[in-house]
């Protein structure tokens, strides 16, 4: 598993651990994510409701984006669109230092 570090996020300390959560768990290419609320508290050590205004505040700052609301037989969909940090480095990189990388 690849460990992340996410980059810009300005929220609060526990919105920053869902979310990595989140990034954990998410797709790569699409960057989607479901996971139910019960789930990211019992992996968070938080409390449902904590849970619940940590995804709330996420949402409001632009962390994710929710896709689709949760049902009684699916979890709500989120999608991440702040870039984890390994990404936004390798963006930044000129695009010599990029090939050399990928050959070795």
């Amino acid at each position: 598993m690849q460990k992340r570090i996410l980059f810009g996020s300005y929220a609060s300390p526990t919105a920053r651990h869902i979310l990595t959560i989140l990034t954990i768990w998410a797709n790569d290419q699409t960057k989607l994510v479901w996971c139910p609320q019960s789930k990211l508290a019992f992996f968070s050590g938080r409390s449902r409701r904590t849970v619940q205004r940590a995804l709330e505040e996420l949402i409001e700052r632009g962390e994710i984006e929710q896709v689709s609301h949760a049902t009684s037989r699916q979890s709500a969909h989120y999608r991440i669109m702040i870039v984890p940090a390994s990404e936004e480095f390798v963006r930044r990189q000129p695009a010599a230092s990029q090939e050399s990388t990928k050959s070795t």
